[in-house]
């Protein structure tokens, strides 16, 4: 019998199904699921975010809560010529980090590290990403005010939050997918949570824009940073 090899994702992905203290199926279920609509709505999410993007030239890209990189590769196959570095604490980032270079991308890098502490120097990107990840957080002011503080003056964040409302519950039960013990918020919690360090420039409403909000499953909101007068509830002059 021929010797059977696995490739270095394949055996890291093993491991990290022994050893993550995280759901080590989530991406399996939602952007791998065998159901094509559960999967093509993960996916639409993604694409929808990474499309906020386009035609934009920033220097310095983050995805913050990156997971196993999907997001940020469909990024950095829009943005060429901008480094993108994902930041996780879960230990599927090394597997990210595999799939990334076996694929060949040139312009992704990834961090291990914790999002209320991030090692990066102040102000030193002009748009980050975070992609359902704030409804994880227990410390989800000390996390946006880390996240504010590595991004540039008028640097602006993406964020994708579920909304967690009767629509999603719904949903959820119907695709037959459990609600993860650890989604503590609705979208209208963390959005008032955002305004404390952003201001709110668009909001983008999924699966269909012009749905009302009740009805919506997931909300994109675009923010930029606050000035230090505008927090302080001061003004500019």
């Amino acid at each position: 019998m021929g010797e059977c090899r696995l490739s270095t994702p394949a055996i890291l992905k093993i491991l990290l199904l022994e050893t993550c203290h995280l759901n080590p199926h989530y991406s399996d279920i939602t952007y791998g699921s065998s159901n094509p609509i559960v999967r093509a709505y993960f996916w639409s999410r993604l694409r929808s975010m990474a499309k906020m993007v386009q035609r934009t030239s920033v220097a310095v890209i983050l995805d913050i809560g990156c997971g196993e990189g999907q997001l940020l590769k469909l990024i950095a196959d829009e943005q060429t010529g901008s480094p993108c570095i994902g930041i996780d604490i879960n230990r599927d980032i090394y597997l990210a980090k595999e799939e990334a270079k076996l694929e060949h991308y040139q312009n992704v890098h990834f961090l291990r590290a914790d999002c209320t502490h991030l090692p990066l120097r102040p102000e030193c990107s002009q748009l980050a990403f975070c992609a359902s990840v704030l409804e994880h957080l227990h410390n989800v002011q000390a996390a946006l005010h880390e996240v504010s503080g590595v991004l540039a003056p008028g640097g602006k964040l993406v964020a994708g939050i579920p909304t967690e409302n009767w629509a999603y519950r719904l949903g959820r039960k119907v695709a037959r997918l459990r609600k993860p013990v650890d989604h503590y918020y609705s979208a209208e919690y963390l959005e008032a949570m955002l305004k404390r360090e952003f201001t709110q420039h668009r909001v983008l409403k999924l699966p269909f824009s012009l749905v009302p909000r009740r009805l919506s499953l997931y909300v994109i909101t675009v923010c930029v940073k606050n000035s230090r007068l505008e927090k302080s509830g001061g003004h500019d002059v």
